[in-house]
């Protein structure tokens, strides 16, 4: 892989803000002109297993870039892909409680590249099924053995590529997106961006909650991100190559992009009302909010409207001081607890059921050798048959 450093200078954003991922865009482009993109659509749903042939009734253009792509890329170290999978198989239910709450919300304060989830029409009106697919996915990527000829993670990642690309055809072609003033939707700041909300705010939010990371561990998980970044059609040389280069991707996208928008603030109304439906009772429904405000800051928070309580935020800052005290490799007391509750409602829709709130829309298959080293360690609650 690259090796340095990247600069993440006004001039290069402003450019990766114009470019989506040509070759495949142009596949795309062409599919929907013949008009054979929903026959596409529907033989890829059948495409799951990485060693899978691929369809014989595929126009050709797609079916030589799904084999020329149905590989990791031959430079990539593939011990440290594992050993970056690790961080999720040790931490499981923790990664996804952020991704399914700061990681979004994260987005959701970004500008405009919110407006391709406005324009989706889906995140406000199915937040579970959001919740639920970026949960999947995370876990086929670093479920392990999945990036093997066995597993299912390469078919994933290039089904989410292709979705890409379909949606930048249709909001392209919508007649309601002004590219002059917002760009290519999903264009490349965005997508190195969002690459960043699923490895190094993970890092930082683990470490604010008590969980220790060691740099070596941060540095490894970036390294599998930034492997999957490249087969999702990210530009590898723009790419954060190390955990540094990532803070200041980080403090380029929130100077350029993070600003209050109305699309932002309904996402992040739809994202606080599921999880207040998923939570045990009216006495956490702040819980999210507080947990929101701890991991991100008031500044994110305020953009999108994220609420203020007292109670839950001096609650959630002590008992992640707490964890940190106690030097655990999972986070101490009470957070623990709430997080881990959290964490294991997003993934298993049983609990959901459980707990006796509003019905989720989605239920997430945990791959079964991640759900056996989580039960073992005892990091996955046990939820009753």
């Amino acid at each position: 892989m690259y090796v340095g450093s990247v600069r993440y200078s006004d001039e290069l954003l402003d450019e990766l803000r114009l470019a989506g991922d040509p070759t495949l865009d142009a596949i795309v482009d062409e599919l929907a002109r013949t008009g054979e993109i929903r026959t596409v659509s529907k033989l890829l749903r059948h495409l799951v297993d990485n060693a899978q042939p691929v369809p014989a009734e595929l126009p050709e253009s797609i079916a030589a870039w799904l084999e020329t792509t149905s590989a990791v890329p031959d430079r990539a170290d593939r011990d440290r892909i594992a050993r970056g999978a690790d961080l999720v198989v040790d931490h499981g239910p923790q990664v996804a409680m952020i991704l399914a709450t700061a990681s979004l919300v994260y987005c959701y304060a970004g500008y405009p590249g919110v407006k391709v989830l406005n324009f989706s029409h889906r995140m406000d009106q199915d937040p579970y099924r959001r919740v639920g697919e970026t949960a999947q996915f995370v876990l086929d990527v670093t479920n392990p053995g999945g990036m093997d000829d066995d597993g299912t993670a390469i078919r994933k990642i290039q089904k989410v590529r292709v979705l890409h690309a379909s949606i930048r055809h249709l909001i392209a072609n919508s007649r309601r997106w002004d590219a002059p003033a917002w760009g290519v939707p999903i264009c490349q700041e965005d997508m190195v961006g969002t690459l960043m909300t699923f490895s190094y705010l993970v890092v930082e939010c683990l470490r604010k909650l008590g969980v220790r990371v060691t740099d070596q561990e941060a540095e490894d998980y970036l390294y599998l991100w930034r492997v999957v970044g490249e087969m999702l059609g990210v530009e590898p040389e723009v790419i954060p190559r190390s955990m540094a280069d990532a803070e200041a991707l980080e403090e380029a996208v929130r100077r350029r992009n993070h600003q209050r928008s109305e699309d932002g603030v309904t996402m992040t109304a739809a994202l606080l009302e599921m999880h207040a439906n998923t939570l045990p009772g009216p006495r956490f429904d702040r819980l999210t909010p507080a947990l929101l405000r701890y991991l991100l800051g008031d500044e994110v928070c305020d953009l999108v409207d994220v609420p203020r309580s007292a109670r839950w935020e001096k609650a959630m800052s002590l008992n992640a001081r707490l964890g940190r005290a106690l030097d655990m490799a999972q986070s101490g007391a009470a957070t623990s607890a709430l997080m881990n509750m959290l964490g294991a409602m997003i993934l298993n829709n049983r609990a959901v059921e459980m707990a006796g709130r509003r019905d989720a829309s989605f239920s997430i298959p945990v791959p079964p050798e991640m759900q056996r080293r989580w039960t073992a360690s005892g990091v996955f609650p046990t939820v009753g048959v």
